[in-house]
Formats: C-alpha cells, sequence, structure tokens
C-alpha cells in the first residue's frame, strides 16, 4: 500500500455526533498510521448563547484525544457553511496530498471503512474514468450484485476521491443545470425520473438548497465519471435526529442498517471491468422509484420492511453474532 489517505472530518457544532464519528474511525486500524484534518465552522452571526456554547463544546471535544497518527485542527472564526466548508477544504488537502477521504459530523464507519477506501485510492489512482470511491450504498436489493462495482451514481456519505478527479468539480449550478437542459439529459441525470436530482440543482439558483454535493455528482456525470462501491455500507449517518443544519427534520423514513450490515469488511474486485453495473443501476433506479411511491400499499410495504430491519437490528444487538462478538463492546458504531 502506498502512503496512507489524509481524512477530512467537516464539523460545525454537534459534539456529541462528532465524538462517535471519530471514535469509530479510531477503530479503524489504518487511523494508527493516518493523518486527519478536523475542519470546525464558526458560529452563524446573530448566534444564541446556547448554540455559541454548542460551537465552543465541539472544539473542545475534538481535542480529548489523539484520534488519528497525527491530527490538525483548522478552525474558522466565521461561518462558511457546509457546502462552502467541504469544497474549500478538499480543494486545500487533495492540493496538498493528491487524495483524501472525506467524512462529515454524523458519519460513523465500520472498522474496514479505512482499508476499502486507501486500497480503492491505491488500485485506481491512474484511472481517469474513477473518479470517486462511495462507502455507502442505498438499502437496494444487492442479491445478484457482486463484491464490489460502478456507478455513475455518487453517494456523499463517507467518500474519498483524487486531486485529478476533483480538478473536474463545477462549482457553478447555473451552468451545470443548463448543460443538462441543453444536452437533453435531465432524464438520465435523475435515474430515468426515478428521483428529480435536478430539483437540488436548481434549488442551489434559488436559495432553496445550498448543496456542494449535487455539484460533484453533476460534474462527475459530465465527466462520464465512475463511482466505485461496495456490496454493503461500511458506513452509518446518525444525523437524522433532527440536530442537522441541512436534514433539521427527524426523518421516520431512514435507510435502515443493522450491525450485521455494517461491520463486514469488503474486498475489492480488482478484475471487474470498469464500467457501470447495470444490475446496480437498475436495483438503484428501483430503488429510488420505491422510496418515493406514497400510495398507501407502498407505505405499508416500507413500514413492514422498517419493522423487519429494527428487529434484526435489536437481535444483533442483544445476541450479536459470534463473528461479530469481538466488536460488540469495542465499538460504538451501534450504539
Amino acid at each position: 500500500m502506498n502512503q496512507f489517505a489524509p481524512i477530512a472530518i467537516f464539523a460545525f457544532n454537534r459534539p456529541d455526533h462528532t465524538r462517535r464519528t471519530l471514535e469509530a474511525l479510531s477503530l479503524n486500524p489504518e487511523a494508527a498510521h493516518s493523518t486527519l484534518y478536523i475542519f470546525a465552522d464558526g458560529p452563524k452571526a446573530g448566534i444564541s448563547p446556547e448554540k455559541l456554547a454548542e460551537v465552543h463544546a465541539l472544539r473542545d471535544m475534538i481535542r480529548e484525544k489523539k484520534w488519528c497518527k497525527d491530527v490538525i485542527i483548522k478552525e474558522s472564526p466565521v461561518n462558511k457553511g457546509l457546502a462552502k466548508s467541504i469544497s474549500e477544504g478538499v480543494t486545500e488537502i487533495v492540493n496538498l496530498h493528491g487524495k483524501i477521504i472525506v467524512l462529515e459530523d454524523d458519519i460513523v464507519t465500520a472498522p474496514g471503512f479505512l482499508k476499502f477506501m486507501n486500497e480503492a485510492l491505491d488500485f485506481y489512482e491512474k484511472e481517469d474514468k474513477v473518479m470517486h470511491i462511495s462507502g455507502y450504498v442505498p438499502d437496494m436489493n444487492r442479491k445478484k450484485l457482486p463484491e464490489t462495482f460502478f456507478l455513475t451514481f455518487m453517494s456523499c456519505w463517507g467518500w474519498a476521491t483524487w486531486d485529478t478527479a476533483w480538478k473536474a468539480y463545477q462549482e457553478d449550478s447555473a451552468m451545470l443545470y443548463r448543460r443538462l437542459l441543453s444536452e437533453r439529459k435531465l432524464e438520465t441525470f435523475n435515474l430515468g425520473g426515478a428521483i428529480k436530482f435536478s430539483n437540488y440543482l436548481k434549488g442551489n439558483l434559488t436559495g432553496k438548497h445550498n448543496s456542494w454535493a449535487i455539484k460533484w455528482f453533476a460534474s462527475i456525470f459530465f465527466n462520464r465519471g465512475l463511482c466505485l462501491y461496495p456490496r454493503q455500507s461500511l458506513v452509518q449517518n446518525i444525523g437524522f435526529d433532527g440536530t442537522g443544519s441541512h436534514y433539521n427534520q427527524v426523518s421516520t423514513r431512514l435507510d435502515p442498517m443493522t450491525v450485521r450490515e455494517l461491520l463486514p469488511a469488503v474486498d475489492i474486485d480488482f478484475k471487474q471491468p470498469i464500467l457501470e453495473n447495470q444490475q446496480a443501476r437498475k436495483a438503484l433506479t428501483h430503488f429510488y422509484k420505491y422510496q418515493n411511491d406514497y400510495s398507501a400499499t407502498n407505505i405499508l410495504r416500507v413500514n413492514a420492511r422498517w419493522i423487519k430491519q429494527r428487529m434484526l437490528f435489536l437481535k444483533d444487538y442483544l445476541q450479536p453474532p459470534k463473528a461479530l462478538h469481538q466488536h460488540a463492546n469495542s465499538s460504538r458504531i451501534h450504539a
């Protein structure tokens, strides 16, 4: 393995979430050999004393431990917002190191996350088509999918890239949206109409959204780039509890994740063709169509599936399988 990629975590005012993210990251064996950059955003103008205290608590918490081999803390005196923090922070780190692994303050990682990211970054470094490595895969039907596969779709919950790919990142939402229209690619970009990702680009123009991720997705899309995915997620988003700046409503339609799904490491299929996996594309499209079907029949199916997943979670939590028992007390991923 080449030099371990630097890790960047972007945080603001959620010390408890960030602590869980840092603790889980530190359980990855590669953390002991990695440099971690923590970008702590500044307080918003006119912030309340209670919210200001949360910002200070976050800054105190990130200094509690040496989470990785080296920890470099970058505190902004002003509030940049997540989009600007990430676009500027990623640019800074890839310009210094040539590659990066990115987490936000509510992304809890499995112990095999850094291994997967570093191996993929090393192997695909010279492959111009591969622009993004994802640690998260939507909870779609994976029965017929290989251990790893490529999609043109981008997920931003725990990811990695290189400086050569990040140079394609386009900040101009208006240009990206106009290009979707002029090249008649709205339907393809929106997974055949399964979900209107283009509305997030349009929302950037109206002020309804302020998303860096949709611009990165569109940048990959127009460069015909590919994103590598594991068959099973190596991360869990713990931020859907009403505390986030962007997802500040408690979600009852979470992507269920059990300990059984999260903990296994992933072996990359280095012999797979560098092409989009059409079976995975079909499963992803079906997933988004299914998620956005609010008919009474589908709601019943979603609820039944959610209950089943929660029962599996409790089974793993109370009686973890023997193979996972060693993780049960040392990892707070399932806490």
